[in-house]
């Protein structure tokens, strides 16, 4: 092989792993961000996209850890064979790093359960008589009926929870929405 020759491969191969570097970060941002678009509080959800953003969660972890790993092991050799100097190669290595950190934090995250840190239950609520609750006129809230006995939660302070549990005439209750 020639100089000539070997000289024009490099500039290729940097190419192509770029290219598999991108494609790989771009799955991975596909099966982690895409639940967390969806999934949003306070926005109509289709079943179609409820149905993909579920089939995205179920795969998420099949699909981040190998992508992840692409990801690093192309960035990694991307830094080493870094050409260059100066302002331009601290540019490309500064970016090739915080893509490093970015696919380890999206395999993590696709094996956690985020819609658990937003969506949890109020453990323990406080009630007040009604006399007492300052509820304006148009503010929902969700009102239950159990024994004769009845509670109503605003849905405002119910906001990101989605969920109380409470006891309702001596038995335990969700009470969601």
């Amino acid at each position: 092989m020639s100089v000539a020759s070997s000289a024009s491969t490099a500039p290729r191969l940097r190419r192509l792993v770029w290219a598999l570097l991108a494609a790989a970060f771009v799955a991975e941002l596909w099966v982690v961000g895409a639940p967390i678009w969806i999934i949003r509080p306070f926005r109509a959800q289709s079943p179609r996209a409820l149905s993909l953003a579920l089939a995205l969660r179920t795969a998420g972890p099949r699909i981040a850890l190998p992508a992840a790993a692409i990801v690093i092991l192309c960035a990694a050799g991307l830094w080493i064979a870094s050409p260059g100097a100066g302002r331009r190669r601290w540019l490309r290595r500064s970016s090739l790093g915080l893509l490093i950190v970015l696919a380890a934090a999206g395999a993590g995250l696709a094996r956690a359960n985020y819609f658990e840190w937003l969506f949890h239950p109020v453990a323990d609520p406080g009630f007040i008589p009604a006399a007492q609750a300052k509820i304006k006129p148009g503010d929902i809230v969700l009102d239950v009926g159990l024994g004769g006995q009845a509670k109503a939660y605003p849905v405002l302070e119910m906001a990101y929870h989605h969920l109380v549990n409470d006891r309702l005439a001596g038995v335990p209750i969700v009470a969601t929405y």
